[in-house]
């Protein structure tokens, strides 16, 4: 049978490792089955080794040298348990599979572990959530990943973990291909406000807007504001709202500004609830505009001005100075 790439690397790192296969198995499957699941790999698993072992970060042959694997060997306990503790946060502030689109971005907080640092007070997980929503919003692991992982790698390695807090200013100054970087603009919150539809990356940035919601106890879904099913093309048309208007809001139904975090039963109650119903029935949302009509023919000013709102809040939360 043809071995490929991963088989190869894998059986190098194991050669010789009486439990080397099973110690390895066994640590992605506890890690794989804890919260609501993660879908971490062989491939996950040995390129964190290499960025834990401090040695070069390429999935290659070469980098799995006699020095390096005997590093793995004697220190496996202290680096599985890094591992382990970093699965345990990502559960603590409810991420899992459905919403990590970058697991190579998990591999910093990892190293942060690994070096001594903790990760479990309140301040600690905002800042890791942070860095989370970052990478995976600006997509900052998506291409040159050796050069990310060693550069976050020598960020932290210059850094006392022990005895300082996780915090996203240890990035500030790296900078990767393309001119990007760990700190977040105006420009990147206002993409994100106005192209981010529904799913990985809004759930990520949803999660700094609601700090704090205990997302690993309870399942919260992303409810739109102005329910999905009032922009059908029939519902609008009744309101006698223009063609290209129409092609407008139901992409806008999607966008941040009219997402929200709901506990799961709530969501599924609310349904089909028109706004207004929804707020004169005695409930609320956060980020709500005020003295700003509720009814759906009203959507495009209800949009704007939470849109402002929320644009405020993640400027607070990224340290911006809000122009006036």
């Amino acid at each position: 049978q043809k071995l490929s790439k991963s088989d190869l690397l894998f059986s190098t790192l194991i050669d010789g490792w009486k439990q080397g296969k099973e110690n390895i198995d066994n640590v992605i499957s506890s890690a794989n089955s804890r919260g609501d699941g993660f879908n971490f790999s062989k491939d996950y698993l040995m390129r964190l080794l290499l960025v834990l072992a401090d040695a070069p970060t390429n999935l290659k042959i070469e980098s799995f040298d006699r020095k390096t694997i005997q590093k793995i060997r004697e220190n496996w306990e202290n680096l599985s348990k890094a591992f382990l503790d970093m699965v345990d946060m990502l559960v603590s502030i409810g991420l899992s599979d459905g919403f990590l689109t970058s697991y190579n971005s998990t591999m910093p907080l990892a190293y942060y572990l690994y070096k001594g640092g903790t990760l479990n007070t309140v301040d600690d997980k905002t800042e890791a959530r942070k860095f989370l929503a970052i990478s995976m919003a600006k997509r900052l692991f998506s291409g040159s990943t050796n050069n990310i992982l060693s550069s976050t790698r020598n960020a932290l390695k210059s850094y006392n973990c022990k005895n300082n807090p996780f915090t996203v200013s240890f990035f500030d100054n790296i900078i990767l291909t393309g001119n990007r970087t760990f700190r977040v603009t105006e420009s990147d919150i206002d993409y994100w406000l106005d192209h981010y539809t529904i799913g990985e990356n809004t759930y990520a940035i949803l999660s700094l807007l609601y700090p704090s919601l205990k997302l690993s106890q309870v399942s919260f879904h992303q409810d739109h504001c102005h329910p999905y099913a009032s922009f059908e093309t029939k519902e609008l048309k009744k309101l006698g709202i223009a063609e290209d208007k129409i092609t407008e809001w139901q992409f806008k139904r999607n966008l941040l500004p009219n997402l929200q975090f709901l506990e799961g039963s709530e969501n599924e109650s609310k349904n089909k609830t028109p706004l207004k119903k929804w707020i004169t029935d005695g409930h609320t949302i956060e980020f709500m505009p005020q003295g700003v009509s509720l009814e759906q023919k009203d959507f495009d000013t209800f949009f704007i001005e939470r849109r402002k709102l929320i644009k405020a809040k993640l400027f607070t939360v990224f340290g911006l100075e809000e122009k006036t």
